[in-house]
């Protein structure tokens, strides 16, 4: 068993009790943490294509994305025991991907039409 010093085992609860808010709130039966992440990771792909190319913005995204699903089932969860990955750990991260998606589809519609 790892032994964690308590300064990152408060700081985890910190972040825990932040995500904790949209993870148990709902909208229509839906937790609010999915279009979060769905918005949050569409509007950062649109923002990163004016810099990088679709493969970095894609990647840059789909990075902080699984960084922030690691965390999750390292910290949020059950910290300091990781828990394994569930259907609603695959449910935030195809979340994210579709938000992606719709904002690479907004992309390409919006460059056909002037």
């Amino acid at each position: 068993m790892i032994h964690w010093p308590k300064s990152y085992i408060l700081v985890a609860h910190k972040i825990k009790n932040l995500f904790a808010f949209l993870t148990h709130h709902y909208l229509f039966g839906i937790p609010l943490d999915l279009p979060f992440r769905f918005v949050l990771l569409g509007a950062g792909y649109l923002l990163l294509q004016r810099k990088f190319s679709r493969g970095r913005s894609a990647a840059i995204c789909i990075t902080v994305l699984l960084i922030k699903e690691t965390f999750d089932l390292f910290a949020v969860q059950r910290f300091p025991w990781p828990k394994p990955p569930n259907l609603g750990d695959l449910a935030d991260v195809v979340s994210g991907l579709a938000g992606i998606g719709v904002a690479e589809i907004i992309l390409r519609l919006r460059r056909r039409w002037p």
